[in-house]
């Protein structure tokens, strides 16, 4: 069973899958921002919101877990045709293996529910899953603008999108090179 409608586009549960693992990855440190999946922070507290709300807390060893998940699927999509990003893959197979999910059977689908291990971790290897087997996982991204460096899930039909957002990012850099070709043209 795929994800993909008909007309190429990823469906709603990829959207909504891929959405929730732009909150977990980020959790990362990037731009200045410590790494938000540490005991007391907010950062636990988001993750299992989006992926397990009604889950106990993750104490101190689950969320050691995730944030090992999300370092491998950060790596992932660093350079998806590197070595590093097969390690990175494999290490994402070993880390979500805990997670045994059962399936449930509705009139309007099949519905992964985790029968053992973390209800968190279970349900990052189900959004996981999803945006995979769509052939969707080219489309989370690292914004390059390195004073943002927010992850974000294209959704252009072109799969072109460079900024997690045009209006500040994007702009700034346009701007920014503009500025510099007339600096430049100044100059010669």
């Amino acid at each position: 069973m795929t994800s993909k409608t008909s007309s190429g586009f990823s469906s709603d549960k990829t959207v909504t899958a891929a959405q929730r693992l732009v909150t977990l990855l980020n959790t990362r440190p990037h731009a200045g921002h410590p790494d938000a999946l540490v005991v007391g922070g907010e950062g636990p507290d988001a993750v299992r919101r989006q992926f397990a709300e009604n889950a106990p807390e993750m104490d101190a060893a689950d969320l050691a877990h995730v944030a090992r998940l999300r370092d491998a699927l950060v790596m992932t999509l660093i350079d998806d045709a590197s070595v590093e990003a097969a390690a990175a893959w494999e290490r994402v197979s070993e880390l979500t293996g805990s997670a045994t999910v059962r399936r449930v059977f509705t009139p309007s689908g099949v519905e992964l529910h985790p029968a053992a291990g973390s209800a968190v971790l279970g349900a990052i290897a189900d959004a996981i899953h999803d945006v995979v087997d769509a052939d969707s996982w080219s489309r989370l991204r690292f914004c390059p603008n390195h004073k943002c460096d927010l992850a974000f899930y294209d959704t252009t039909r072109s799969r072109t999108q460079k900024w997690d957002s045009y209006e500040t990012c994007g702009n700034k850099a346009n701007v920014s090179a503009h500025r510099a070709r007339l600096r430049d043209s100044n100059l010669a």
